[in-house]
């Protein structure tokens, strides 16, 4: 199966290259539930042993790579988290 067109990749670089604002208070309440989450297993990471490269790398890949990427991924597609959860009605923010 072929990948992506070019021109669907260059869509993407365009969607995923711009900010995303998000005023809406059910995604802001998303992404502060996920952050908590990732927070929580981040110390928890800390907390189950001693200070180490493993310890580093760990944090760095759940809390500069992973929880970035979750929170991009909300900012980026909530006009469709939105229609999941309310369809087609217009959401007030």
């Amino acid at each position: 199966m072929p990948g992506p067109s070019k021109e669907e990749l260059h869509a993407r670089v365009d969607h995923d290259g711009n900010y995303h604002k998000v005023d809406n208070q059910i995604i802001m309440d998303k992404m502060a539930a996920l952050r908590n989450q990732y927070l929580d297993l981040a110390h928890a990471v800390v907390d189950s042993q001693p200070i180490s490269r493993e310890m580093s790398l760990a944090l760095t890949a759940l809390l500069d790579e992973s929880l970035v990427m979750a929170i991009a991924g909300l900012a980026r597609n909530q006009d469709q988290i939105l229609k999941e959860l309310f369809g087609e009605m217009e959401v007030k923010e």
